[in-house]
């Protein structure tokens, strides 16, 4: 054994569908959080955000809806932020 340790922790496939144009074998959970997460608000379910809030916790669901481009656009659709807002808040 080469004395590496790997943690894998499953990515539901749900979610993994939404994923549609970029390989979900390849996604890192901490890499990839913010686009996890605003994906996941703007096109999961109610099920997914629950496992978004038991993986990533309120605080890093809150501050990716937050988050502004430099042309000051979120990555969140205004209706899921909203709805985010009262479940993650």
């Amino acid at each position: 054994m080469s004395g590496m340790w790997y943690s894998i922790i499953m990515i539901p496939s749900s979610i993994t569908k939404l994923f549609w144009d970029s390989d979900p074998n390849i996604l890192d959970l901490e890499k990839h959080k913010k686009s996890i997460i605003a994906r996941t608000l703007n096109y999961g379910t109610l099920g997914d955000w629950k496992w978004l809030k038991d993986k990533y916790g309120n605080d890093a669901i809150t501050e990716v809806t937050l988050l502004n481009d430099s042309a000051g656009r979120t990555s969140v659709r205004v209706g899921a932020q909203r709805l985010a807002k009262i479940i993650f808040t």
